[in-house]
């Protein structure tokens, strides 16, 4: 919990780097992620962070909680919400982009939800973020569909749905 600060502030900076982004995923500062869900996230030891050597690089949320609009899906395997292992908020610092960090941390929750016994992992992308469309089917994920989904913080808006079923 002593860490939420830095947490916080490492979301804001990605956030600002997003400005002159080719893309821009509809993030805000304070409002999604809301400093209310990154504390929550931490407390629930929910989120995780990536490092190298003292600096802060990349962070994601795990855990088995999903938007509703998940409960009309047809996904891959059909297995209880305990048994699934979803990625939300994945991102890594700007200035250390191009070095594989996201796919490791991706390549990290595979293992990691493997051993807590998860039988998958599932994640929803917006549509247009071209370097997450890429990324995720390029470790193993299948698309399952494309879903109109509301969100409180973003609204109604189209994500492309991805799946990835553990051995």
């Amino acid at each position: 919990m002593d860490e939420y600060e830095r947490v916080r502030d490492f979301y804001y900076d990605v956030i600002r780097s997003f400005q002159d982004a080719e893309y821009d995923p509809q993030w805000k500062i304070g409002i999604y992620p809301t400093d209310e869900y990154l504390y929550t996230s931490i407390e629930k030891q929910e989120l995780y962070v990536g490092f190298v050597g003292e600096g802060m690089v990349a962070a994601m949320v795990l855990n088995h909680r999903f938007n509703e609009g998940y409960n009309h899906v047809r996904w891959l395997i059909d297995v209880n919400q305990d048994e699934v292992m979803v990625i939300h908020l994945l991102c890594v610092y700007p200035k250390v982009r191009k070095r594989s960090l996201a796919k490791q941390m991706v390549l990290w929750t595979l293992e990691f939800s493997k051993s807590q016994f998860k039988k998958t992992v599932r994640l929803d992308v917006l549509k247009g973020n071209v370097p997450a469309e890429n990324l995720y089917p390029s470790l193993g994920f299948q698309y399952v569909t494309e879903e109109r989904t509301y969100y409180d913080d973003l609204d109604w808006m189209d994500f492309l749905l991805y799946e990835h079923p553990l051995n």
